[in-house]
């Protein structure tokens, strides 16, 4: 009996003594914490930005400021419709915005620069005015220079991309003998060997598919293919050029960014499309419509680097403004590699 006295004095003294570390530990814990955090949070900046459709002023601020390692806490709420927020060249997820909901994100930019922030949500005929900039400079660099970037491709070749595409007479000849659009799927069920040119990706990019059509045409090897054959073939050497991935990919980026003006189709007859009011309000001078891109005689034409000047600079007269500031390199050839699609390889179609 003594012996059990002693093990729960023991153990009430024990108790006593944790009760008693808690009891001093926990506010030391907990000021360490708010320490730490302050010193976390000391370099944040907390921005409130409101939405709202570009014909009311869009963003409550289309400039912000901020440098290297700095975290803006970004309050964002919208006062009409439901509105988004994204920001070019970058992976972090595209934010929707409701009205009278405040939603928060914190960004930290780890390279100086020019960031555009926009609106992926089809909110009003000005939608593509929903756009802004965030400076980004680095305080500990000695100039705030961004690097220079390489220029994209079709100012390398020297393209004009404003040039009415001119096709080869061969080609042309054939493309008003077709009944139907190409098909990669008949082209790879051909069981042709693609020659070199068209199995570099470098090639296929710098010309266009009547290039490539004249290619297999005057090449004695294809020589038993009907013309429809050879521009299945010509087709299949595009889709071959590109993967799954990167179609997916190009699709997403069609769908937020392209649909509304080109159509789910890319007839270029979205609800901003050709002869509808959406385009007329937000560019009444406009010489023409979204482009169809199920016109082969067109597409045909054109490179893609002729595209990518397209996209990153925006089609004069067209109201398409520029992706330049929206896209990665490799986000522009997914969605020249989807666009593609609608003319060549669209098994949906």
């Amino acid at each position: 009996m003594a012996t059990r006295g002693l093990k729960q004095e023991w153990l009430a003294r024990l108790i006593l003594a944790l009760l008693l570390v808690a009891a001093i530990a926990t506010p030391l814990a907990v000021q360490w914490i708010q320490t730490h955090d302050s010193a976390r949070n000391t370099n944040a900046t907390t921005i409130e930005l409101r939405a709202r459709m570009a014909e009311n002023g869009g963003w409550s601020s289309d400039a912000i400021s901020a440098t290297v390692g700095q975290t803006l806490h970004l309050r964002l709420t919208s006062d009409d419709v439901i509105h988004s927020f994204a920001v070019g060249q970058t992976d972090w997820p595209v934010l929707d915005i409701k009205p009278g909901e405040v939603v928060t994100t914190d960004l930290v930019f780890d390279r100086p620069g020019r960031y555009t922030f926009f609106c992926t949500r089809w909110c009003g005929a000005n939608h593509w005015r929903m756009r802004g900039v965030i400076e980004v400079t680095d305080p500990k660099s000695d100039t705030t220079r961004v690097p220079t970037a390489e220029p994209p491709l079709f100012q390398k070749l020297g393209f004009d991309i404003d040039a009415m595409p001119v096709l080869d007479p061969q080609a042309k000849r054939s493309l008003g003998k077709l009944t139907s659009l190409p098909s990669a799927e008949r082209g790879a069920a051909l069981h042709v060997e693609l020659p070199a040119e068209l199995r570099q990706r470098d090639w296929l990019r710098t010309h266009t598919p009547a290039e490539a059509f004249s290619l297999l045409r005057n090449n004695d090897a294809y020589g038993d293919l009907l013309d429809a054959q050879i521009w299945d073939v010509v087709a299949f050497a595009w889709r071959n050029a590109t993967s799954d991935a990167t179609i997916a990919r190009g699709a997403q980026l069609f769908t937020r960014d392209c649909v509304a003006c080109h159509g789910e189709q890319g007839r270029g007859d979205g609800p901003a499309g050709r002869d509808l009011p959406g385009l007329q309000k937000m560019m009444p001078d406009a010489k023409r419509g979204p482009a169809d891109f199920t016109n082969l005689r067109r597409l045909a034409g054109l490179s893609d680097a002729h595209l990518q000047g397209k996209l990153l600079r925006g089609g004069m007269g067209t109201g398409m403004p520029e992706f330049g500031s929206l896209y990665t390199a490799d986000e522009q050839w997914a969605l020249i590699a989807f666009v593609r699609g609608f003319a060549m390889y669209d098994t949906n179609r």
